[in-house]
């Protein structure tokens, strides 16, 4: 079996804890499986953070930090450079999800451009996979992952953290759905258009996955996400006990909501 991480995003300051759930709790795993499982890559590189939806003021942070994860294949892209591939305007009229003057739409497109570019990585190195994981760079795994015998298309994504969608953060697959699943961000703009809705993460990425005919399935898989001065995500940590009955309930509903 052939087995190959994606990592998008930034790294955060990665903390040694950090570091260490990943090689315990999802490299670990992936040898089991494949003693030569692959590890590409894509970071965008902002000099600091400030972010005051998660409360991190001008924290600076380190440019080849994201080398410590150890990708076979990488690329990094300064985040003014990425900046000038976005086109935010074009999501601003149809209203901010977050409430905090589009700075989590900007974050939310810059991680389209990241996704974008490691699933070109993917695709480049001809390489065919029969189980592909795209995980965040900045969340410490809590639990050692467990991979399903994976279905083809289906897009197996975290059970929590799903508000009104598909837990974003994580997600593993067959190779062709996962490469339907990096390059979503290009259907961003139809979804604002179509729907008429503001770009929401992860109802997003449920109305994506239902138009490129991708199944889902939860997936028992722990993490948190550290931000760059170590802290844990609020919503992550003390209050996880709250977030995980929220999807419970969000699930239930579901399941009962009247045809």
């Amino acid at each position: 079996m052939r087995v190959a991480i994606c990592f998008f995003g930034i790294t955060r300051n990665l903390q040694n804890q950090t570091l260490r759930a990943f090689e315990t709790k999802l490299f670990a795993p992936c040898a089991k499986l494949d003693p030569h499982f692959v590890r590409f890559g894509h970071f965008n590189l902002p000099r600091q953070i400030s972010n005051p939806r998660s409360k991190e003021r001008e924290l600076a942070l380190s440019l080849d930090d994201y080398r410590r994860i150890g990708c076979d294949e990488s690329a990094a892209t300064p985040q003014e450079e990425v900046d000038e591939q976005i086109d935010l305007a074009s999501f601003q009229k149809h209203g901010d999800p977050w409430g905090d003057g589009f700075t989590s739409t900007r974050n939310l497109l810059r991680q389209y451009y990241s996704l974008e570019q490691v699933t070109r990585l993917l695709q480049q190195s001809k390489e065919t996979f029969d189980v592909v994981i795209y995980s965040r760079a900045d969340v410490l795994y809590r639990r050692r992952l467990t991979i399903p015998a994976v279905a083809q298309g289906v897009i197996y994504t975290p059970g929590f953290a799903r508000w009104g969608g598909l837990n974003d953060r994580f997600a593993l697959g067959d190779q062709p759905a996962m490469v339907k699943y990096g390059l979503r961000g290009k259907s961003a703009l139809e979804y604002v258009e179509t729907t008429g809705r503001p770009l929401h993460a992860e109802q997003f990425l449920h109305w994506y996955a239902d138009q490129q005919g991708l199944r889902n399935q939860d997936l028992d898989v722990r993490f948190w996400r550290v931000r760059a001065d170590g802290r844990i995500a609020p919503l992550d940590g003390h209050l996880r006990v709250l977030y995980t009955v929220y999807g419970y309930l969000q699930r239930f509903a579901r399941r009962h909501r009247r045809p």
